[in-house]
């Protein structure tokens, strides 16, 4: 398999902002490209950072993850999935919009399936633009219904608007919805968040103990292993979860889920959580390990087998603390 290697040294790189937040030229070519390629008069309202540069762990070659919000006077648009959650919880969420709608009769439901559309349109965005990006669309209008009722049901959208970098806000909606949901406590998010990040390692951890079609495609867009994007973000997650129900902050930097992992943790799980967030934004070292992982992917299945222990213990001291 050929795997083109970013460039270890790359003039003006920030692990912390991505390109299309430092050139706002570039995000509003890539708002109008958008707005073209799903037609029907949608328009970007709005765009976040939701990925490694939101979290500090961007490294030269990581690709600008964002979450893209639209509108249009004549639909209402709903976005598959591109995620590998069940069944039950893709039913889940389309009952959500579903319910929505019956709210908002007076106009019709353009679905877009995210393998078939976002795809194919991220590479034409990447080869027009000369970044690597990767989206996901969601409606305004539903966002904000899903927003307005967190008092009584949760959202994911909660955790994308607040661990991430806004690049693009033409009618302030980012802005005003991070403001009011800032440092607040919602019952149903709590519980939400304790299911979804301390019961339990995400999914996604074991489903990465073997090879996987993913990581194929990972590797050749970002060379980026999947194991270990997991379990960085599995500490991530845990922490996050810890923060908000003591004081409604959701810890997400790098340099914020070691600072408060430091004090509270003994010296051994220390030293795992290093370890993993070196694998994952030290370049040299993540370099040096996706040519391994190539050459020899069963010594590092088994590794990670290992290290999947470490971290069912350490998630679930951060869960006791």
């Amino acid at each position: 398999m050929s795997v083109e290697k970013p460039e270890i040294e790359k003039l003006h790189f920030d692990s912390n902002h991505s390109e299309l937040e430092l050139n706002p030229e570039t995000t509003q070519k890539y708002a109008r490209i958008l707005e073209k390629e799903i037609g029907h008069g949608f328009t970007v309202d709005g765009i976040i950072e939701i990925g490694s540069y939101a979290k500090g762990e961007a490294v030269p070659g990581s690709d600008i993850d964002t979450r893209v919000y639209v509108s249009s006077p004549d639909y209402f648009i709903w976005q598959t999935s591109g995620s590998r959650h069940s069944d039950s919880k893709q039913k889940e969420a389309e009952q959500k919009f579903s319910d929505f709608l019956q709210t908002n009769q007076e106009k019709p439901r353009l679905t877009l399936d995210w393998f078939d559309f976002n795809n194919s349109i991220a590479k034409k965005i990447c080869t027009q633009l000369g970044i690597n990006v990767e989206f996901g669309l969601t409606d305004s209008r539903f966002a904000e219904y899903e927003l307005n009722h967190l008092d009584t049901q949760p959202t994911a959208e909660h955790q994308l608007i607040l661990e991430s970098n806004p690049v693009y806000d033409s009618t302030g909606f980012l802005a005003r919805k991070k403001s009011k949901m800032k440092e607040r406590i919602y019952t149903p998010m709590v519980k939400f968040y304790q299911e979804r990040y301390l019961e339990s390692l995400p999914f996604e951890i074991y489903t990465h103990l073997q090879a996987h079609k993913m990581d194929k495609w990972k590797l050749e867009k970002s060379r980026q292993i999947q194991w270990v994007k997991w379990a960085v973000r599995s500490i991530r997650d845990a922490v996050g979860t810890k923060s908000y129900i003591q004081n409604g902050k959701l810890i997400y930097k790098k340099e914020d889920v070691l600072n408060f992992c430091y004090p509270s943790l003994p010296s051994e799980n220390i030293k795992v959580i290093e370890e993993l967030y070196r694998w994952k934004t030290d370049l040299t070292t993540r370099e040096q390990m996706v040519d391994d992982f190539l050459a020899n992917p069963d010594k590092y299945f088994a590794l990670f087998k290992e290290y999947t222990k470490k971290l069912e213990d350490i998630v679930k001291r951060i869960k006791n603390l």
